[in-house]
This record gives structure tokens, C-alpha cells and sequence, in this order.
């Protein structure tokens, strides 16, 4: 009995110990994270609990890799009419340009930024290449064209599917 007590004992120190070496070299790499100087030498954890360390380009420190794109579900446009109200914008937490386009189901473009839009900016009136006729239109692509704010090189984009309802200007 009191043999299995002391490998009972052992077996906790054990656990204990390697828990400490493994807490501890979490604090390492948190610590290691938060002072490198060379960003490529920083270890991240992936998502799956593996160790990468380095080799990615980080020359754009703080640079934020998310593209936040808001999504809308129906743009309400006045009919017959080119020039339109909107609040398009693009979020001020962006490190990226806009490039935006409406495309109707057809594949018809009706309208193109004729600016990139920079983060915390919004587009309050555009101007569509022809005015809509009254009516529902569904399946418009809400083009996204990302790219970096310095040289404008091309980055992820996104396509939003949305509705215009294009009704008659009230009078």
C-alpha cells in the first residue's frame, strides 16, 4: 500500500512539473511575441495548437490582415433617376482601399466607382450610368475590389449579393 501511495505521489509530482514546463513555455512565447523586434522570428499558435515560427512577410507591421466588408441586403434607389443616395463605406479598422462596382443579374454595370474609397470614408451619392426603371431588382453584385492604401496593389476582394428596389421620387 504505501509502495502505491509513493507512485502515486511520483506520478502527481510528474504531472505537476511538466505542467509548469508547459505553462511556462506558453509565458515564453507570449513574452517572446510581445518583445521581438524582428517580426519573422515571432512564434505564432495556429488554431490547431501547432507552433509556427516565422517565414511569413510582416514588413507592414500592425498591417490588419481582416477585411471587414459590409454587407447590405436591399439599396433603396429613386426610379428613372441617375443620381442616388447611398451610404456605401468602408470601415475605418480597414488597412485597404475600396475599388467598388454595382452589376446587375444581366451583367450589366451601373456604376463604378470613379474613386478608391479609404478606410472611414463613405460614399453618400453616386452616379449610375443610366437611371433604373420602378421595379425590383434582384441579384445585384455589390463589388468589393480591395487593395493596399500606399501602392494600390490588389488584395482580396468580395461580392455582395443585394436587392434594389428603385420605387418613384414622392412628390
Amino acid at each position: 500500500m504505501k509502495n502505491n501511495s509513493i507512485k502515486a505521489l511520483k506520478r502527481i509530482a510528474a504531472s505537476v512539473f511538466a505542467g509548469c514546463i508547459i505553462a511556462a513555455s506558453f509565458t515564453a512565447c507570449g513574452s517572446k511575441q510581445e518583445e521581438a523586434s524582428d517580426l519573422h522570428d515571432v512564434m505564432t499558435r495556429l488554431s490547431d495548437g501547432q507552433i509556427y515560427e516565422g517565414g511569413a512577410d510582416y514588413s507592414n507591421a500592425g498591417y490588419n490582415e481582416n477585411i471587414s466588408v459590409p454587407g447590405y441586403d436591399t439599396l433603396e434607389f429613386t426610379a428613372d433617376q441617375k443620381e442616388q443616395s447611398v451610404l456605401l463605406h468602408n470601415p475605418e479598422e480597414n488597412t485597404c482601399c475600396f475599388d467598388m462596382s454595382l452589376t446587375l443579374e444581366d451583367g450589366t454595370v451601373i456604376w463604378q466607382a470613379d474613386s478608391k474609397l479609404e478606410p472611414g470614408i463613405a460614399f453618400t451619392s453616386i452616379i449610375l450610368e443610366k437611371p433604373l426603371k420602378e421595379g425590383v431588382y434582384e441579384n445585384v453584385k455589390l463589388t468589393y475590389k480591395c487593395c493596399t492604401l500606399t501602392d494600390h496593389a490588389a488584395l482580396n476582394g468580395s461580392e455582395i449579393v443585394v436587392k434594389i428596389n428603385a420605387v418613384k421620387e414622392k412628390k
